[in-house]
């Protein structure tokens, strides 16, 4: 089975653990105590990105063949917020800096994968106190100096939550092609709460690997695989990964030689890799 192998040195097609007929899971091992925690946040924080960023891509479809509708040239990005109930509510903006306004707004509902109420708002309206904030932080994070490793990119805005009130800003790669996977160039900015300064910054990975694969003629890419330097368990990154290529993504975290098997939001460890 062909998957594409991300690693600092190679990035040639290999074998990789089979995930078998119907998905099915290897037998995982136990996830080290001092890990579990970091395994869950990964967990909830990449599904919470993948759910941001889908609604995002589902509501743009569907507002973009709206009447009076301008072209994505032309606007400013998007805010996605969870308004609770399984719904996020997408505001599309319009205008710079600090002259942003809304020009349209839907509503995703995560059960039935459903747009509802899209609607062009006309004339656009001021960014509410709440979104004024998350616009701000993009524009910080995308000022900023960062590994770019595609053409274009997503942005997905989310609240630290808890007792932390930074404002995190994942640039997401884009797929431009079928036969594109990307797995670099991912990043998390941790923004102040009004959105003016950086507090955090990490990468997925230090370089730009290739992200396109090809498998034999008639064949069919079933997982990937990825040499993880940065660090020592799999990030949300990789859960969004998973969710958004439709397939497991398999990770070796070099700082504990653990091999770790990410597939439909979760995280299982597979054990110690063995060498030669």
């Amino acid at each position: 089975m062909l998957v594409l192998v991300a690693g600092c040195a190679t990035t040639q097609p290999t074998q990789a653990p089979s995930a078998g007929p119907g998905r099915v899971q290897p037998a995982a091992e136990p996830v080290p105590p001092e890990y579990r925690a970091a395994i869950g946040a990964s967990e909830r924080v990449g599904l919470d990105v993948y759910r941001r960023d889908h609604a995002a891509s589902r509501t743009t479809d569907v507002l973009l063949q709206l009447p009076g509708a301008p072209s994505l040239q032309e606007g400013a990005g998007w805010l996605t917020q969870d308004v609770g109930n399984g719904v996020y509510r997408v505001v599309y903006l319009l205008g710079r800096k600090e002259d942003l306004r809304a020009w349209a707004e839907a509503d995703y509902h995560v059960s039935s994968d459903s747009i509802v109420d899209p609607h062009l708002i006309s004339p656009p309206r001021p960014l509410s106190p709440d979104e004024t904030p998350l616009a701000r932080a993009v524009q910080t994070a995308m000022s900023a100096e960062w590994l770019r490793c595609a053409e274009r990119y997503n942005v997905v805005t989310r609240p630290a939550g808890g007792e932390d009130a930074s404002i995190h800003v994942y640039l997401l790669p884009a797929r431009m092609e079928g036969n594109s996977f990307p797995q670099s160039g991912f990043h998390d900015f941790a923004v102040s709460a009004d959105g003016s300064a950086i507090v955090d910054h990490y990468s997925q990975t230090k370089a730009c690997l290739r992200s396109t694969a090809s498998p034999p003629s008639g064949g069919k890419l079933h997982a990937l695989m990825a040499t993880h330097l940065t660090s020592p368990v799999p990030t949300a990154f990789h859960v969004f990964m998973s969710l958004d290529y439709g397939m497991p993504v398999y990770a070796v975290t070099v700082d504990n030689g653990l091999l770790w098997s990410i597939d439909q939001g979760h995280i299982r460890s597979q054990g110690k890799v063995s060498r030669p």
